[in-house]
């Protein structure tokens, strides 16, 4: 089933994220006014809940760091990964800086960006052939154990997945 699999393919990418970006965007436009901060979701940091709109600046922020991934590997400047002063095992720590990355944008302009992010994303992969996308090590700042279109999927499609079922569960609950 296409959003199961690990993309292989510039097709399949694009594919998944346009699939799981469609379905969890629908969730997300159902959450009423009301319930947008409800502090009842699992959070990425242990131990904490986070809201239905924190759970959106998440998203918008990995899409973002994807882009910025590119556009300073591209410029022949230095990559970090995952972001300066962040590191792969605190992770949780930089979901809570995209909370407050976006902090100030209304929830309706938070679904217009996250919108345009994937479409971004999408024109990024479309530019791309399935080498530089998929072949480990095309990009010499590319993270070490995968190629760029497995670091879009698991940054992409991958959440939109998972974290719809959180939306999901949110929504059966409070409805």
């Amino acid at each position: 089933m296409l959003n199961f699999m690990v993309a292989t393919t510039k097709k399949d990418l694009i594919d998944c994220i346009s699939l799981n970006f469609e379905k969890i965007y629908l969730e997300f436009e159902k959450v009423s006014d009301d319930l947008i901060l409800k502090k009842d979701l699992v959070g990425h940091l242990a131990g904490t809940k986070i809201t239905v709109r924190d759970e959106l600046c998440y998203l918008i922020g990995w899409g973002e760091l994807v882009l910025k991934w590119y556009k300073i590997g591209s410029d022949g400047e230095t990559v970090i990964m995952p972001e300066e002063n962040f590191k792969w095992n605190n992770l949780g720590l930089l979901a809570e800086k995209f909370y407050l990355d976006y902090d100030n944008i209304s929830y309706e302009n938070l679904l217009k960006k996250f919108k345009l992010v994937v479409s971004k994303i999408l024109k990024l992969v479309n530019s791309l052939s399935t080498e530089e996308l998929f072949r480990v090590g095309y990009f010499s700042w590319n993270y070490e154990k995968w190629g760029f279109g497995r670091m879009i999927e698991i940054n992409t499609s991958s959440p939109y997945k998972s974290n719809r079922s959180k939306i999901r569960k949110f929504l059966k609950e409070n409805l």
